[in-house]
């Protein structure tokens, strides 16, 4: 309606823009939120795009982290029927030359052996590289999704801030990465790491 108002206007019902316009009314504001697509839930759309039957997820590849999001909890979503489908396949490439895909499995310690088995197939070493990155992100999931989900209360701020910078050093370290690397491009990273041999 053109001659509608509200408190608060969102561009775009993805699920950030949803995120967003859930928190605000429920602090009482009246949102309104404008999608020009056909469907809302942008990276949780999912759409028969290519034969009837076969259905796509077109945006996110895969949401890792969502299930820690406040939003998942702060809104019940699950009460309200939110589950999460967790394909064992996430990912593949092919290559042009013949070479065999590259497979990519949900994180799981029985399907990393067969992410590591497709890896291996074009670099043991890689393979072994992306086993020992992966296995020590997964021991700090919980510390990496506070640092991206959690807000520093006022009155600790400078204190809450200061932890989450100390957790991230030390996974930057654990890692093997050094202060010179930070602002470095992923590809740089990447090249170090995984040299193909």
């Amino acid at each position: 309606m053109p001659e509608a108002t509200y408190d608060a206007v969102i561009i775009g019902a993805g699920h950030n823009g949803l995120t967003l316009a859930a928190y605000l009314a429920r602090s009482g504001l009246s949102v309104g939120i404008f999608e020009r697509r056909h469907e809302d839930g942008g990276g949780v759309n999912t759409e028969e795009a290519t034969v009837p039957g076969f259905h796509h997820n077109l945006h996110a590849q895969y949401m890792e982290f969502i299930d820690y999001m406040p939003v998942y909890h702060d809104f019940e979503l699950k009460k309200w029927g939110a589950r999460m489908i967790l394909p064992d396949t996430q990912l593949g490439i092919t290559f042009a030359d013949g070479r065999p895909p590259l497979i990519i499995y949900r994180p799981d310690p029985e399907l990393d052996k067969k992410t590591r088995k497709s890896i291996s197939e074009h670099s043991k070493h890689d393979a072994e590289t992306w086993l020992e990155l992966k296995n020590k992100v997964m021991k700090r999931d919980h510390e990496i999704a506070a640092t991206l989900y959690s807000p520093a209360e006022a009155e600790d701020s400078a204190e809450a801030a200061a932890g989450m910078m100390s957790a991230g050093l030390e996974l930057w370290q654990d890692l093997g990465l050094t202060m010179n690397d930070i602002g470095k491009a992923p590809k740089v990273l990447i090249d170090r790491f995984f040299c193909g041999r």
